[in-house]
């Protein structure tokens, strides 16, 4: 008896000696192995998709202390061994979904800013009201347009930031990027003169971002306010502080 070894796709060794002879040639069996590997790794990348985007948005909707495994499952159509594969808890899948769904956006739309310096107030209120949708743009890109609403996203980010230490890091380190961002242009715009010498540039971006998160917050809640305006009012006192005592 010929000892017929198992070779690729479930052909013999024998039956692979065959199809060289025949009408079939090694490089064409080797083609068909890696044509179906790489269709398994597509379709595994569109379940994990599938995963993240759904359990993210499912977070946002019906809030992240609410949602259960189950309800991920149910909501995605994924089954719960797909699940495992790709993740093994659900801190870990719900960490995964804030990274990638919410952070990453954050990132990216950061990094446009920083790519073009901010040299006056002008700018900074330019990148305080509109950094916010640009996340957003960002945000819909990955889920889909009107997806998430923003209002319950940051809702549930104030939430984890209390619960979770990953995102409360998450929250000060951004914050520190986003104050050093304001200074570095206080600190330019004191070197051409148009901040007086006895502002303290560190400080004032400090309390910049303060405001801009203050109202950001209260805007999110529901308040009646325009987010946009009320920077505008905080801007123009700011501007008074950089130019000195009188």
């Amino acid at each position: 008896m010929v000892n017929a070894k198992s070779g690729p796709i479930g052909l013999t060794s024998v039956q692979i000696g065959q199809y060289d002879r025949s009408s079939f040639s090694q490089k064409t069996i080797w083609r068909t192995i890696l044509t179906g590997a790489a269709e398994l790794g597509v379709r595994g990348k569109r379940t994990r998709e599938r995963l993240v985007v759904s359990g993210f948005s499912l977070s946002i909707k019906n809030g992240v202390a609410s949602v259960s495994l189950d309800d991920i499952l149910r909501y995605s159509e994924v089954k719960k061994g797909a699940f495992y594969y790709y993740f093994e808890t659900k801190e870990q899948f719900i960490k995964a979904c804030f990274e990638e769904c919410y952070l990453k956006p954050v990132s990216d739309a950061f990094a446009e800013f920083e790519k073009n310096e901010a040299n006056s107030t002008e700018d900074i209120l330019h990148f305080f009201t509109t950094f916010t949708s640009k996340v957003k743009e960002k945000m819909d890109a990955r889920l889909g347009e009107h997806a998430v609403e923003l209002e319950d996203v940051f809702s549930n980010i104030a939430y984890m930031s209390r619960q979770d230490n990953f995102m409360a890091g998450h929250f000060l380190e951004f914050h520190e990027k986003q104050r050093e961002f304001v200074e570095s242009c206080l600190v330019r715009m004191r070197d051409r003169g148009e901040v007086a010498d006895g502002v303290d540039c560190a400080e004032m971006a400090s309390m910049m971002c303060c405001c801009r998160e203050g109202a950001l917050t209260m805007s999110s809640r529901g308040m009646d306010m325009d987010f946009e305006t009320v920077m505008a009012g905080f801007m123009r006192h700011f501007v008074q502080l950089l130019a000195g005592p009188r």
